[in-house]
């Protein structure tokens, strides 16, 4: 945020003249932020302070869009030549965790006995700060950047680097982010199908480096059993499948109460509670409370349907920039998020909001550099 408000007056000093029609879009992909300002006066009392600590939390979702309208091209160019340096972060973050994580359990005197995936996820968790579906997405992301630019690189440090970040991406395994980054693998052979030729061992490698984590990081098989439901479980709880289908009936559940005008922002958390509260009863133990777990359902049950619809014309906003310029690295950070958005609260917190805000907003006024195969 200090880097982007350095950008930004920087470029109302230059004296270079802002293009008026970029605040136009500019509140057009921050829509969504507005309603949730309009919604807190309207909320109830005891819900107001709900409702204005979730408006405070998405105010990056307005404000880079207005930030990076004001930013000159010529600075966007600068900040965007910069991409390789997320790579990098994220690859001394996860390294640091992984070193940290065998450490820990290397030397402790039982080893790794009864070591499973659910401690690896909630050690990288709690070193990071960061909730593992949000680091695959910053992997997946850097993945791109490597596809798109690591021409800037020596080529075996970039081979390197990608296959690390395969490995970390695979051995979290978030469901959503690995769904994304298949389809972009997939669309990437398609659009440069004559290239693919001359990086017959790259691929092979890439192959050769998934079926190895797969044989060699027990977490990664124990993590497809439970996702495919091959784990059986007494409990919903200790199973994530199986939570996630409890999740999908509440958001069904709440959507049959509120599909039209929705729960307003402040009041839905407190209404989840209250019926994840009778789960627990009806079940016999405690299911514990989540937020809807989709932005989608997020939006829609908070603001209803024209908070659902402001999501979308956002998305669409940038889907139709990135393909009107041909921008394959944009396209790719969409398609991140859009997955994603299916089976997580992005846009609720600061780790995805402003790795939403920022880069969407980056890309969309800096349209004049198009990706090409390197």
């Amino acid at each position: 945020m200090a880097l982007c408000l350095y950008f930004f007056i920087a470029s109302l000093r230059s004296g270079q003249r802002v293009v008026r029609v970029h605040y136009r879009w500019a509140l057009v992909l921050g829509a969504l932020s507005i309603l949730y300002i309009i919604a807190v006066p309207f909320s109830l009392p005891r819900f107001r302070d709900g409702a204005g600590q979730l408006c405070g939390n998405r105010m990056s979702f307005l404000l880079m869009p207005f930030i990076f309208a004001t930013i000159t091209a010529d600075r966007l160019r600068i900040i965007k030549a910069q991409l390789i340096w997320f790579v990098y972060s994220c690859f001394v973050v996860l390294l640091a965790a992984n070193i940290a994580f065998l450490a820990k359990y290397g030397c402790a005197p039982g080893g790794f006995h009864g070591v499973n995936h659910v401690t690896y996820r909630i050690f990288f968790e709690r070193f990071t700060g960061l909730h593992p579906t949000y680091l695959s997405m910053y992997l997946a992301f850097s993945l791109c950047i490597l596809m798109q630019h690591g021409h800037r690189i020596n080529r075996v440090a970039k081979y390197l680097l990608f296959y690390s970040l395969l490995v970390f991406l695979i051995s979290l395994l978030a469901k959503s982010p690995l769904i994304a980054i298949a389809l972009i693998f997939l669309h990437y052979a398609w659009v440069n199908r004559e290239a693919m030729p001359r990086y017959k061992w790259f691929v092979a490698g890439g192959v050769v480096v998934v079926i190895t984590a797969y044989l060699s990081v027990p977490f990664i098989s124990q993590r497809i059993n439970e996702m495919t439901g091959l784990r059986q479980t007494e409990h919903v709880t200790d199973n994530s499948i199986n939570v996630r289908k409890m999740i999908l009936s509440v958001d069904k559940d709440m959507l049959g109460h509120y599909w039209v005008t929705g729960a307003g922002p402040g009041r839905m958390m407190h209404l989840l509670k209250e019926q994840y509260l009778f789960k627990s009863l009806t079940a016999g133990y405690n299911t514990d409370n989540y937020d809807p777990h989709s932005e989608y359902f997020y939006d829609w049950l908070s603001l209803g349907l024209i908070g659902l619809i402001a999501l979308l014309v956002a998305l669409a906003t940038h889907f139709i920039s990135a393909i009107r310029q041909k921008q394959y690295l944009y396209l790719y950070l969409l398609f991140i998020c859009f997955i994603t958005f299916f089976t997580e609260s992005v846009l609720s917190r600061q780790q995805g909001i402003i790795f939403f805000s920022l880069f969407t907003s980056l890309f969309f006024f800096h349209r004049k550099e198009r990706s090409s195969f390197r």
